[in-house]
């Protein structure tokens, strides 16, 4: 069963690095791929041999699910709070309070998740 790595801590990632038979280095390159470079496809992350990029797309490695927006909460002055869920499948309406962060975002700094709204 594949193993959601996004929200995993560094040392995670090398744990599950070394359970695929790799290097724990590995894990720490994922890591450095996943929130450094905010890679979100495996082809994607040429840090990694093409091998185990083909590994963990495969259906015994890993996944990775961007967050999706649960809920907007616009306030007076233009801004507004957004509700992530993290690795839950969409449309769960039972979202779990370690999936959940909530991010402040003032109106005057779009991030990349607003924009693809």
């Amino acid at each position: 069963m594949p193993v959601e790595l996004l929200g995993k801590s560094a040392e995670e990632l090398r744990e599950f690095a070394a359970s695929l038979g790799e290097r724990p280095f590995r894990g720490a390159q994922l890591y450095h791929a996943l929130y450094a470079e905010r890679r979100f496809e495996f082809s994607a992350m040429t840090n990694l041999p093409a091998a185990l990029r083909e590994r963990l797309a495969s259906a015994a490695g890993g996944r990775i699910t961007p967050p999706r927006i649960v809920r907007r909460f616009p306030s007076a002055d233009g801004s507004i709070r957004y509700l992530f869920s993290i690795g839950g499948p969409a449309g769960d309406e039972n979202v779990k309070p370690a999936q959940i962060e909530a991010v402040f975002m003032p109106r005057q700094h779009p991030c990349e998740y607003e924009q693809q709204i």
